[in-house]
């Protein structure tokens, strides 16, 4: 109940502050696989706070650093990929095979299966001409690497006070 609760408020919280932001920074802080990003987030966080390290700043730099790289650097491959072969579906299938070899051979990276959502979602912003398409290498930077770290650090704020 509780990780239901900190998944659907961080949700909420990340969408208002993308609302809030939206003019300020020109792009969005909330992407649609942000919704998985918060229930793994919830999940380590209670685990986490089972062993009095919800608000660890060395795990949360680590997780941060390990998720954000793969997220920024497979999304920002997704871009190049999308640029080179066309938005279609070749290019949605190479940018989520090469968001999976981005996450393996970056070695501050670790395998977070979002990423690779990540990824495709911004290829079909392509195909179909969408606000998120356009945005291009940002996209890596918000709503993807900045979406995920406000994401880590609000779960574990949630849980901590919870």
């Amino acid at each position: 109940l509780v990780s239901a609760f900190v998944a659907g408020t961080t949700v909420f919280l990340v969408c208002a502050l993308s609302e809030a932001l939206k003019g300020r920074i020109g792009a969005p802080i909330w992407a649609p696989p942000l919704g998985s990003v918060s229930l793994i987030f919830t999940t380590d966080a209670v685990a986490a706070a089972r062993e009095g390290k919800v608000l660890s700043a060395g795990q949360i730099l680590d997780k941060a650093v390990k998720t954000g790289s793969a997220v920024a650097g497979a999304c920002c491959l997704a871009v190049l990929i999308t640029q080179l072969f066309g938005a279609s579906p070749l290019g949605r299938a190479l940018a989520v095979g090469g968001s999976y070899l981005w996450m393996v051979f970056c070695p501050i990276a670790s395998v977070f299966p979002p990423t690779a959502a990540f990824c495709a979602l911004y290829v079909d912003q392509a195909i179909a001409g969408g606000p998120i398409g356009k945005l291009m290498y940002t996209y890596a930077i918000t709503p993807c690497f900045t979406g995920t770290a406000l994401t880590l650090i609000i779960c574990r704020l949630l849980v901590g006070i919870i």
